[in-house]
């Protein structure tokens, strides 16, 4: 499975994925809370990861078990003007194992995690 959406209420990447599955990688796959996801796995580690919120909501993931919960960063890109700006959102951690930041309607988020 490359990303769940589970009922309760957040996304998961790569979590039914063998550690010695080889590599892969999704684009545009939708998610629970009007969601796009893409991502991908390499060597067992997930890359950047990018979310597009269709609507505006808060949007809540299980942490990959290759990203150090130290090192997991959320940067919001949208475009003004015609210019690109990113601005790094803030992470609300719930224990080590999910975290959440608020959205806005049609901004793509772009977390990496180490």
């Amino acid at each position: 499975m490359l990303l769940s959406s589970d009922p309760g209420g957040f996304l998961g990447l790569f979590e039914a994925w063998p550690k010695a599955g080889g590599d892969a990688s999704f684009d545009r796959l939708r998610g629970r809370g009007a969601f796009v996801v893409s991502s991908s796995v390499v060597g067992g580690k997930v890359g950047r990861t990018t979310i597009v919120s269709e609507r505006g909501a808060r949007c809540t993931l299980r942490r990959p078990a290759s990203w150090p919960k130290s090192a997991v960063t959320v940067t919001a890109v949208s475009e003004v003007a015609g210019k690109r700006k990113s601005v790094a959102v803030g992470l609300t951690w719930q224990g080590d194992e999910f975290f959440s930041f608020d959205t806005v309607a049609a901004t793509s988020y772009t977390l990496v995690g180490g």
